[in-house]
């Protein structure tokens, strides 16, 4: 016994030493791009996470339209780190270092194989930074990534009897259900979805599998318990958060937000995704680069076709729900494809599993690997030799982000340390850059192609009207509204500055600023 036992205790050793040496190269990759100009996104979470901490209620003073979870969690980070770059960069970085502990898990509690949980985790590290898909700074997608893998890993383990069977693979039974993984899955799964509604694809269709496999002894009332163990956290979940809102006074707003919101802006249709097709949209160009890991996926499928394992089914049921996650907001941006990156590399896991069971040759495995994580490596590594200004263009195709910063530090240059602007649009990183605040809570107008809600119009334009910003930023981008009416009344363009593109820098009648000028 003892020899077996400390055996173990170095196999164990050696892959926490292998897990934190790839976390280490995590941390690296994610160094490389930490100059990288900010995304409004990103900008939208971190100055709303501010006015949080200031004391700011989110919805009816900061409006925005995602669910609070972000915010939150943003408003954590600067916390314990700070409002700068740290705070941006340790989000990102701990949400990959924890999903790939969550994809090597997830992999070896299947396959009962630490050698391809190793693997996956490995092709995670070289893919989970992809520049392609924006995926190296932390969008919402990349929180959703690390709540998906902890929620599908406990999902699994609530099945206590992963059982081999003859054919020498692992098979999902749910005879034997320990339901407090299954509300443990649950609660993470109705978390993710605090942070997006569409995150509530996967657990719809993994609830119908604790009906649909085949099962011995497990009755119907069982099943039902088993589904109501499951999908009860996410309830619950949503009924608190809703009982909050509605118990101080933002019950409306945050109904309106989450429900009236989102269905417009799923209509809505982004000229920049309108015009694609659906294959287009189902696999884009910006996917090229993974085909060689998506074909190594695909591998185990095929050697064990005679004998398909049920965990495929739970694989495919996680692919459909994805794309349809992805589809739902109604527009095709590169960053929503993130979803697709921790279920590939456990899908890479249990390929390779599937393959070294299901083959004699095993060193064609190994070549096959080594092969694919070459490539995967070669193209990514073009991407590591960008400068961080390089990276922002290659993402959005132009160089906006990279100028925002610049003209920043201009309006620093011409406002007194004691003066406000406000920017009328969708760009909060003027506030991140000068480190200012917003006079007033809306710092996000939305989208240019849905008209801002009546009521929001309403609540700033009294907002201005009170606080009186010595500078205002127009984005002419955005329609006509009551408020640029009041904003072209009010204010005038600063005479001898340098005008271009859609931003309109402008300075209030009768202001020091203007006097100043």
């Amino acid at each position: 016994m003892q020899p077996n036992r400390i055996r173990w205790e170095k196999v164990f050793q050696s892959q926490s030493l292998i897990l934190f040496c790839l976390s280490a190269i995590v941390i690296l990759i994610r160094s490389l791009t930490f100059y990288e100009p900010y995304e409004r996104d990103l900008m939208v979470y971190a100055v709303t996470a501010r006015e949080l901490l200031a004391g700011r209620p989110i919805y009816s003073d900061l409006w925005d339209i995602k669910p609070p979870g972000v915010y939150i969690i943003y408003a954590l980070s600067q916390s314990i780190v700070g409002y700068n770059r740290f705070s941006i960069f340790f989000l990102g970085v701990s949400s990959a270092i924890v999903t790939l502990f969550g994809v090597f898990q997830t992999v070896k509690i299947v396959t009962r194989h630490s050698i391809a949980a190793l693997w996956a985790a490995f092709f995670w590290t070289l893919i989970c930074s992809d520049i392609a898909l924006q995926a190296n700074q932390p969008n919402v997608e990349v929180f959703l990534n690390a709540l998906f893998v902890w929620a599908l890993f406990y999902f699994i383990k609530s099945s206590s009897n992963l059982q081999k069977d003859n054919s020498d693979s692992y098979s999902l039974q749910l005879e034997k259900t320990d339901w407090k993984w299954l509300l443990v899955s649950g609660s993470l799964w109705g978390i993710a979805s605090l942070f997006k509604q569409v995150a509530l694809t996967t657990p719809f269709f993994l609830s119908f599998t604790l009906f649909i496999f085949p099962l011995s002894g497990f009755n119907w009332k069982k099943r039902l318990l088993s589904v109501a163990a499951f999908v009860t956290p996410i309830l619950l979940l949503w009924a608190g958060v809703s009982a909050y809102f509605s118990a101080t006074g933002r019950w409306s707003i945050f109904y309106f937000t989450m429900v009236d919101y989102g269905r417009r802006y799923a209509s809505s249709g982004f000229r920049l995704t309108s015009d694609l097709t659906w294959s287009e949209k189902l696999f884009p160009a910006y996917l090229a680069l993974l085909i060689p890991t998506i074909a190594l996926s695909l591998a185990g499928l095929v050697v064990s076709r005679h004998h398909l394992s049920r965990f495929w089914l739970l694989l495919g049921l996680c692919a459909l729900s994805i794309q349809i996650a992805i589809a739902l907001p109604g527009n095709f941006f590169p960053h929503y494809y993130q979803l697709w990156l921790p279920l590939l590399c456990i899908a890479m896991g249990f390929s390779i599993a599937e393959w070294k069971r299901n083959t004699k040759n095993q060193s064609l495995v190994m070549v096959t690997i080594f092969l694919v994580g070459f490539v995967t490596l070669g193209s990514q590594w073009i991407d590591w030799k960008l400068t961080p200004d390089q990276v922002s263009i290659k993402k959005y195709s132009e160089d906006y982000f990279v100028r925002l910063p610049l003209k920043a530090q201009e309006i620093n240059g011409l406002l007194l340390p004691n003066e406000t602007f406000y920017q009328y649009g969708f760009d909060p990183g003027f506030y991140f850059e000068t480190k200012r605040r917003s006079p007033v809570g809306i710092i996000n107008i939305g989208t240019p192609f849905i008209p801002q809600p009546l009521e929001l119009q309403n609540r700033l334009l009294f907002d201005l009207k009170q606080k009186k910003p010595e500078m205002v930023i127009l984005d002419t981008f955005f329609p006509p509204s009551r408020v640029t009416e009041y904003l072209y009344e009010n204010y005038v363009l600063l005479p001898h500055l340098h005008q271009s593109g859609n931003l309109v820098i402008m300075a209030r009648r009768g202001g020091n600023l203007l006097r100043r000028s």
